[in-house]
């Protein structure tokens, strides 16, 4: 019997210790030259509307949206500084969503070694109000993209979610 307790506490104590295996999988991009964890649970679609993975939660909240993390990835056509890219990129990002004047923050991040900058703001399509966290970054000429959704009133839930994703971002 004491056995039993001991073998069970072990397979519970190596569970607990390895725990952050069991909810993430880790997904490796050899063309683009990345690898990132992401929800195991989560739906996992690669190609997805010019996207190189999209992962989404199974099914959407009650408010009409499927909580998701986007990768994008692209080849520049010279090298450019992160802080040009990221300000253009961000100036866009207010040109085409009108609505994200409010509830605007930003920041410097790593992934690994590799600096970043990331964007979080509110936009409202139609009747849904979402938040949106993006993180980018630059390796060579290849520009890395993360972009985490969800509902406002769901973030809070899901953010740590997303800033463990887009801090497990590694650039080879």
């Amino acid at each position: 019997m004491t056995r039993r307790i001991g073998l069970i506490t072990l397979l519970i104590m190596s569970l607990f210790f390895s725990g952050c295996d069991l909810w993430w999988s880790r997904y490796t991009n050899q063309e683009y030259g990345f690898s990132i964890i992401l929800p195991r649970f989560w739906k996992k679609d690669e190609g997805f509307k010019n996207t190189i993975v999209i992962a989404r939660l199974p099914k959407a909240s009650k408010e009409g949206v499927q909580e998701n993390i986007t990768i994008t990835a692209g080849r520049l056509p010279q090298e450019a500084p992160l802080d040009i890219l990221y300000e253009a990129n961000k100036e866009e990002i207010m040109r085409v969503l009108p609505g994200v004047k409010d509830n605007v923050s930003e920041g410097d991040l790593f992934a690994g070694r590799d600096q970043g900058r990331w964007l979080r703001f509110d936009n409202k399509v139609g009747n849904l109000s979402l938040r949106i966290l993006t993180g980018v970054w630059i390796k060579k000429q290849r520009v890395y993209v993360i972009t985490c959704c969800s509902s406002t009133q769901r973030f809070s839930k899901y953010e740590p979610i997303f800033q463990r994703v887009i801090r497990s971002l590694r650039i080879k």
